[in-house]
């Protein structure tokens, strides 16, 4: 019966962030209507079924501080916005947010949140780790 909840979690995690179940390599029980998945990249999400929500919680990328970060995811969306032929206006209107938003994200000035850089992911047609960067463990 318990098996039977976690794996009806798992396939709602799979209808409602397919990109992100792709690259899942495992998962666990991670409270009563929660699992926790850990993606191909090293990142590990923890997804909320009721809320359908989910959420980082983890990654081998927890000693680069906040600062470095913004600046760096902020210039992997630029590098990807120009290679590709999209807007700025268009990516922000199709992200749902502003084009003073997006121009913040890529000034390194806001973090975008987990559903801003999956829908950037998605946009973009790139992988989040193309967004939030390698930090692969040497």
């Amino acid at each position: 019966m318990l098996n039977e909840k976690y794996n009806r979690m798992l396939e709602k995690f799979e209808c409602y962030y397919p990109d992100l179940y792709r690259q899942t390599v495992d998962w666990w029980p991670s409270g009563r209507l929660c699992i926790t998945v850990r993606l191909e990249d090293d990142y590990i999400f923890e997804y909320d079924s009721v809320a359908n929500t989910i959420r980082r919680i983890e990654s081998n990328r927890s000693k680069v501080d906040g600062d470095t970060l913004r600046k760096e995811i902020g210039h992997n969306i630029q590098k990807l916005i120009q290679s590709r032929s999209i807007s700025q206006s268009t990516i922000a209107s199709e992200c749902g947010i502003t084009p003073a938003m997006l121009s913040r994200y890529i000034h390194g000035t806001s973090m975008p949140g987990v559903d801003k850089v999956y829908a950037l992911a998605n946009i973009l047609g790139c992988r989040i780790a193309d967004i939030l960067g390698d930090y692969s463990k040497d």
